[in-house]
């Protein structure tokens, strides 16, 4: 193989470096009630205190593990390390939670399919091992964030998507898609799904929207069953400023993040999506591999 090629085939592969996890606090998500979680909780303030480091639990963990000082403000805290105990939407929760702290992420799965969690529950111990031990690497995924203009002034940002998406009535939503100032497509569907590579195992994929390798810089834009049979999902790259108009809405039509309330929309609404400046750095075992976690979550053989 000629230095060419060698030289591109390493610029190609993603980061190999140690994750060295630092001295200092280990904070902890879980998922509420799930009956598993105070046993876990003892099981890591064991293992931790074995490494000379502190357990700060959330104070949905520490309700749930009977104990009090949990924590529900996170702004001044620099853990060196999070464990989510739950699903998917646990580890958002601690990604929303740490958004600008660049805290790395390992997520234990207590839910079903668990794109983002790591360990299975009874992994949990040897994978935490590894981990101290610096034998585990970091997955980096980026963040969108979202400026609302209009009736509401807000600013967002999420790790899976955002959906724009109506109530209950039968009314469709129209608005228009606009990429660096030029007009792209009308539509008058149900919703609209943005998401970030990482989101694209999620919402967009049930909308029909496109499985986008995490490494790769783009945006997914997919409409949620739109009324015109020749509306289909867009990739757009991640320094794209992408903006919807808001035309006609119903009662009740909502901006959402990774699952959870953002604002409602009016017609006349401005919706900015941009790249954020923060990134969100999932812990991986070594010999992680982003295809056959597809494989086994997607049954494809």
């Amino acid at each position: 193989m000629n230095a060419f090629l060698q030289t591109w085939e390493a610029a190609s592969r993603p980061s190999t470096a140690p994750l060295v996890i630092a001295a200092g606090e280990v904070a902890v998500f879980s998922k509420p009630r799930h009956a598993d979680v105070p046993a876990m909780v003892r099981q890591l303030r064991q293992e931790l205190r074995a490494s000379g480091r502190e357990l700060v639990l959330d104070d949905n963990t520490a309700r749930a593990a009977g104990e009090a000082g949990g924590r529900d403000d996170w702004a001044q805290s620099q853990p060196a390390l999070a464990i989510a105990l739950g699903g998917d939407g646990t580890l958002l929760h601690a990604a929303r939670q740490l958004r600008t702290q660049g805290t790395p992420l390992l997520g234990v799965n207590l839910g079903t399919l668990g794109f983002l969690t790591e360990l299975a529950p009874e992994e949990m111990a040897a994978g935490l091992a590894q981990v101290l031990q610096g034998e585990a690497r970091e997955d980096r995924r980026s963040v969108l964030a979202a400026a609302v203009r209009g009736a509401t002034v807000k600013r967002l940002e999420a790790l899976n998507d955002f959906v724009i998406s109506k109530g209950p009535l039968a009314r469709v939503i129209d608005f228009e898609l606009m990429i660096e100032g030029e007009n792209v497509a009308h539509y008058r569907a149900d919703g609209l799904i943005v998401a970030t590579p990482t989101g694209s195992t999620a919402y967009s994929l049930s909308a029909g929207g496109p499985l986008v390798q995490p490494e790769l810089a783009a945006w997914a834009i997919t409409p949620i069953c739109p009324h015109a049979l020749n509306n289909r999902p867009l990739l757009v790259r991640d320094t794209a400023r992408i903006e919807i108009h808001m035309l006609a809405v119903g009662e009740q039509t909502y901006l959402t993040m990774d699952g959870q309330p953002g604002c409602p929309l009016a017609a006349g609404d401005r919706i900015i999506f941009q790249k954020s400046p923060h990134d969100v750095r999932l812990v991986r075992r070594p010999g992680y591999s982003y295809y056959d976690l597809l494989r086994r979550k997607l049954k494809w053989g």
